[in-house]
């Protein structure tokens, strides 16, 4: 039964966890709606927060559970990174590695940095910017948190878009003509055939 409760209470804590990042990412929406619609942000948060229905988890290891994750999650406007400041260069890559850059300690969610590409009215692709992530990542040129990334101190300069240094090529092989290989045929039987006619003496 320990094993069950533990496992039960493991799970209910990862979906309290995911229903705080899903909050977030809402509210990185909202924003990035209210950008584009010419209104306050704080109106469209705040009308979207009236709508929620507040549900509390009716058994006792569920609210246990949700207080954990409370304690740990910090609040979306807390953990909100500033306004990304970087102008864009024409390259979507080196404007995710500079809003990561530019987010410090903070940290920047995927949301976010779409909703910097939409108030310069950049067009990206849905999963651009995840890619992007992704690959920076692999790279080890940023942390991720919580669904939050964070620039690592050894990051490169380059940005992912960058095509990584040529290693030097290794020299080509040599390859022995078909004039070349018969005459090595032909001297291997000949000596092969000299020691033979040794050996028969």
């Amino acid at each position: 039964m320990s094993f069950l409760k533990k496992s039960l209470e493991k799970r209910i804590q990862e979906l309290e966890q995911s229903i705080e990042a899903q909050k977030t990412e809402l509210a990185a929406y909202h924003q990035v709606l209210a950008l584009e619609s010419g209104k306050p942000a704080e109106v469209v948060m705040t009308a979207a927060a009236a709508s929620e229905p507040a549900k509390a988890p009716k058994k006792k290891a569920a609210k246990e559970a949700s207080k954990k994750a409370a304690k740990k999650s910090v609040p979306a406007s807390s953990t909100s990174s500033k306004p990304v400041s970087t102008a864009f260069n024409g390259s979507r890559s080196d404007f995710v590695a500079a809003a990561i850059k530019d987010s410090g300690s903070a940290g920047i969610t995927p949301l976010e940095i779409s909703a910097a590409f939409a108030a310069r009215k950049v067009a990206v692709s849905k999963n651009l910017v995840y890619n992007v992530l992704s690959l920076m990542f692999k790279r080890k040129l940023v942390r991720k948190d919580d669904g939050r990334y964070y620039p690592l101190a050894a990051a490169a300069p380059t940005a992912p878009s960058a095509k990584p240094a040529s290693s030097p090529t290794a020299p080509k092989k040599s390859r022995i003509s078909e004039e070349g290989m018969r005459r090595i045929i032909a001297a291997t039987k000949k000596r092969w055939a000299l020691k033979r006619a040794g050996k028969g003496k």
